[in-house]
């Protein structure tokens, strides 16, 4: 019996030891390589600059007449009257904001009529949440204006590109563009989140303090930065667990970025939670097979 008591005890060491392997299947992205060697520094250059418009990106562009007089007007304190001395261009009204008691407010936004103050939100409402795809040939259609290539611009270049357009059809117009669809992945010991890139640059220790920092599953000196095509990538080991790891490394992400913190695997605690259940199973034969002699 005790022959047998410690067989079982050296076998679930040995599945214990063994157990390192399988509890390192779950870890992604490892390479051969040590420290991906290629310039960080001219990378973080790169980055430094502003977002250029791609193919496949959504686009807002909201349209304001009057150089954006609406947008410093949340109260509509100016109503909009119809201008006299420019009635129609290219066949649409223009209108101006004045003073005047007949004047119907209007939200500033181009392609909406004066009329009642809820039809302006709804309408204000549905411009705001309305996208454009940049086509496969760089090109976006909106509206009235048709087709625009806006693909290798800049943001801040693509509204004085449409603020040009539009001035065909309206006075002063005031335009803002703004992408939805730019994220950056974030995976591992932080778990799985897509995270949307909300301002013009983004770093990586704001997306983590964003879903909980470095708690204790996280390998904060094994933080990998996956960058590019998928199919040749390329990949930064970042180590924030030291200042000058950090320093070293390129902080600033790009649009599709990948970060996957490596976690810390608990490999005695997560292979005793998994035998336990063995362990009981077998102390529980034990006690039979006990009992069962006794008796006899």
């Amino acid at each position: 019996m005790k022959h047998r008591f410690y067989a079982s005890v050296a076998l679930g060491w040995l599945v214990l030891l063994s157990s390192c392997g399988i509890y390192n299947q779950n870890i992604m992205f490892q390479t051969d390589q040590g420290v991906l060697p290629k310039g960080i520094t001219l990378e973080a250059k790169r980055v430094a600059g502003n977002y250029v418009i791609r193919p496949d990106d959504y686009l807002v562009v909201r349209v304001f007449t009057n150089k954006g007089e609406r947008i410093t007007d949340p109260n509509d304190n100016f109503p909009a009257v119809p201008n006299p001395s420019n009635a129609t261009v290219g066949g649409q009204q223009r209108y101006t904001f004045g003073q005047g008691a007949a004047a119907q407010p209007q939200s500033g936004v181009v392609g909406q009529q004066p009329g009642s103050s809820d039809a302006q939100q709804s309408q204000t409402t549905g411009l705001k949440n309305q996208s454009y795809l940049v086509q496969d040939n760089g090109h976006v259609n909106l509206p009235m204006v048709g087709l625009v290539k806006l693909e290798g611009v800049t943001l801040y270049q693509a509204d004085s590109l449409l603020a040009r357009v539009y001035n065909q059809y309206y006075e002063d117009c005031f335009v803002i563009t703004r992408t939805l669809n730019r994220r950056v992945l974030l995976l591992g010991a932080l778990g799985g989140y897509v995270v949307p890139m909300e301002n013009e640059r983004i770093s990586l220790i704001e997306v983590l303090a964003r879903h909980g920092g470095a708690n204790n599953n996280a390998r904060v000196n094994n933080i990998r930065l996956i960058r590019g095509d998928l199919q040749n990538p390329e990949v930064f080991l970042i180590d924030l667990s030291t200042i000058e790891g950090m320093r070293k490394s390129n902080l600033t992400l790009l649009p599709d970025d990948i970060i996957y913190v490596q976690p810390i695997r608990k490999t005695f605690f997560e292979s005793v939670g998994d035998l336990t259940p063995v362990l009981s199973l077998l102390a529980s034969l034990a006690t039979v097979i006990i009992a069962l002699r006794i008796r006899q």
